[in-house]
């Protein structure tokens, strides 16, 4: 049992990474990998003005994904509207995507070094017994959060308008265009 635990666990995080990868393809129509990376420098903004700067947990989440947002936008901004204004090959979205995703992964390195880091936020905690097998309030939270994200991106995706244009330009962004959807505003 406590292996169909670690697994619902594991599991939770790779659905919303790969929702989340899916998302941006859909749109793009390239396999985004500096979208990794951006997830790791919100990563490292969590431990840095949490143990670093001493901000308490909530600000310092809020804060990275504000700090990982912009990013992600000046990513978009110059790197890669450029290149897909000037109707370059998926190929050459890909290799400037590994371009960036080197170049960071490497300052993030020199910055931070090579080891892993991790803070606590509570005491380590044996767990909840269920069915025999031990789960932790984080992993309940971490699996709940991640689940419910994905139904309320999705829900987004199906009802509104943004999720409606999402999907317009997924199809066929040249139409969406011509259609009054401004595809780069979307992606």
């Amino acid at each position: 049992m406590q292996i169909l635990i670690n697994i619902i666990f594991t599991f939770s995080i790779y659905l919303l990474l790969s929702y989340s990868f899916s998302i941006i393809y859909q749109a793009t129509k390239f396999f985004h990998i500096t979208h990794g990376i951006i997830i790791t420098i919100g990563a490292y903004c969590v431990y840095s003005f949490n143990q670093l700067l001493g901000i308490n947990i909530a600000v310092s989440i809020i804060i990275s994904i504000l700090f990982s947002a912009a990013i992600g936008l000046l990513f978009e901004l110059f790197p890669y509207r450029d290149l897909r204004q000037k109707k370059v090959s998926s190929l050459v979205l890909l290799i400037a995507s590994l371009g960036i995703y080197i170049i960071f992964q490497n300052l993030i390195s020199l910055i931070f070094g090579d080891s892993s880091k991790s803070f606590s936020t509570d005491e380590i905690n044996v767990g909840q017994a269920f069915l025999g097998a031990f789960i932790t309030k984080t992993q309940i939270a971490i699996i709940s959060i991640s689940i419910s994200l994905v139904f309320i991106v999705n829900s987004i995706i199906r009802k509104t308008k943004i999720g409606k244009n999402i999907r317009a330009v997924s199809s066929n962004s040249d139409l969406s265009n011509i259609l009054g959807i401004n595809s780069n505003i979307v992606i």
